[in-house]
């Protein structure tokens, strides 16, 4: 068993992340969904939030978490694998889409490996809580988005005699790669 994390910003909304939740949903019914809500540097749109919080809440086990001002990628990541009820945890940017096939393909590399990014991003990887907690999770003094997750990589081949894998699935892409 896995859970998913999504961080979330009201731009893509109604784009990306109404259709990435529904998708999941269609494919993989039961699966936990930790989905982080991260507001603006100018705070929060309470029609967004009442939006987003109405459509989750149609949805079986998917648990929202409302940050009213801005927060770090790192620190809605960190939260998001701390709520997680499984240890095995796969990490989605709400930009991306999921196609037919894409969650038999990440349950078979999560058979044999925790830790992975998809497609060579971070918009899409795959952790372990335990792994992170051995790494001291990813450094939340990283306060915009980005860096954290090449410092995370740093210190994951550090620690591990192998490097922090790559794998390849077709069916998940970066709505900046289309």
């Amino acid at each position: 068993m896995y859970s998913i994390v999504i961080v979330t910003f009201s731009k893509r909304y109604e784009e990306w992340f109404k259709p990435l939740i529904i998708e999941i949903k269609r494919q993989r019914p039961d699966v936990e969904i930790i989905v982080g809500i991260n507001g603006d540097k100018s705070g929060m749109d309470n029609e967004y939030r009442e939006s987003i919080l109405s459509f989750l809440s149609k949805y079986p086990n998917v648990y929202p978490t409302v940050y009213p001002t801005f927060r770090s990628l790192a620190k809605i990541w960190n939260l998001g694998v701390q709520l997680a009820s499984n240890d095995k945890v796969l990490i989605l940017n709400d930009d991306i889409t999921l196609e037919e096939g894409f969650f038999d393909a990440y349950e078979d590399c999560v058979k044999t490996r925790s830790s992975f990014t998809i497609n060579t991003s971070f918009s899409a990887f795959s952790v372990s809580r335990n792994e992170l907690l051995n790494l001291n999770w990813f450094d939340e003094r990283l306060l915009g988005v980005g860096l954290e997750d090449s410092d995370f990589v740093n210190r994951y081949n550090r620690k591990h005699p192998e490097e922090f894998l790559n794998i390849s699935i077709e069916s998940c892409k970066n709505v900046n790669d289309e």
